[in-house]
């Protein structure tokens, strides 16, 4: 009974040593689940930043990429924007002292200026004080008010000169506008006539050419009907010079049956003077009679 009752004692005692293992073992695979889905979230987060960055066309490597050209872009602006910086606190630099001269470009010349100016005051007060004391002298005033007067008539009477003066000139004006466009339509009246002298003639010149050469025509419409035909007696019979056409050369047949190639020379005048007639001859041959 005794041995009944340990033995009922061991089973509780391992079964709750089993429950508590359990219990332990369920905690254990709880945490083995949470460390599983942790390590895949691991995985897919290391996955998801190798698709972001994979050295040349992920999203982070362009996206700097960009920045770097945006950082290149700036680059320049940002050094002028440094050295205009620069260069404008080098203009502006203030004087090591009262007396020195080795401020900026900018402060020298305010300095320079307001020097200038404290003269022109200084001036200023000096032509006042002057002009106060001879206010206050006796009688100044009186005698600038007379020459005030005085001036002020001289001015008056000047200025009726001028506007006599300008009066004058007004009709002038108006006398040389006149001549002008009498002048204009003078010359535009002689142009004009000279024109029409110059058409006229025109078309009179025109149909005496019209005649000349009507009349050029029928002379040379007659002398190409007059000419004698070839070999006939009067027909032209030199021997004209090669032209690449092979000629047949100058022979008894030449000219007709009774006539033969003469040659007469004809004198012309040549130069000038007294010695003019007669200073040279042309050659013409043609068929005639043995007796011509």
């Amino acid at each position: 009974m005794a041995n009944q009752t340990t033995q009922e004692t061991n089973i509780t005692n391992a079964e709750e040593a089993l429950a508590k293992l359990q219990a332990t073992t369920a905690a254990a695979a709880a945490v083995q689940a949470e460390l599983t889905k942790r390590i895949l979230r691991a995985a897919a987060e290391i996955t998801e930043l190798g698709t972001l960055t994979n050295g040349s066309t992920g999203t982070l490597d362009i996206e700097k990429t960009r920045r770097t050209a945006e950082v290149s872009d700036y680059a320049p602006i940002f050094n002028a924007a440094t050295s205009a910086v620069t260069t404008t606190a080098d203009a502006v630099k203030a004087r090591s002292s009262g007396s020195a001269t080795d401020g900026g470009a900018l402060t020298e010349a305010m300095e320079v200026a307001k020097a200038a100016y404290n003269a022109k005051v200084a001036l200023q007060t000096t032509a006042q004080n002057n002009l106060d004391t001879k206010l206050t002298a006796a009688g100044a005033l009186a005698a600038l008010r007379t020459a005030v007067v005085d001036d002020t008539a001289a001015w008056n009477a000047q200025e009726l000169l001028l506007v006599a003066a300008a009066l004058k000139v007004t009709n002038q004006e108006g006398t040389v506008a006149a001549a002008q466009m009498a002048l204009d339509k003078a010359v535009a009246d002689c142009q004009v006539l000279a024109y029409d002298k110059y058409r006229e003639t025109l078309e009179a010149e025109m149909v005496q050419r019209a005649a000349d050469l009507k009349k050029i025509k029928e002379l040379l419409e007659a002398g190409e009907a007059a000419k004698p035909a070839p070999g006939k007696a009067g027909a032209r019979c030199e021997k004209a010079l090669s032209n690449g056409t092979w000629r047949p050369k100058r022979g008894e047949q030449t000219c007709d049956e009774g006539l033969c190639c003469g040659a007469a020379r004809i004198w012309m005048d040549a130069g000038a003077g007294p010695n003019a007639v007669d200073a040279a001859w042309r050659t013409v041959e043609t068929c005639q009679s043995e007796e011509a």
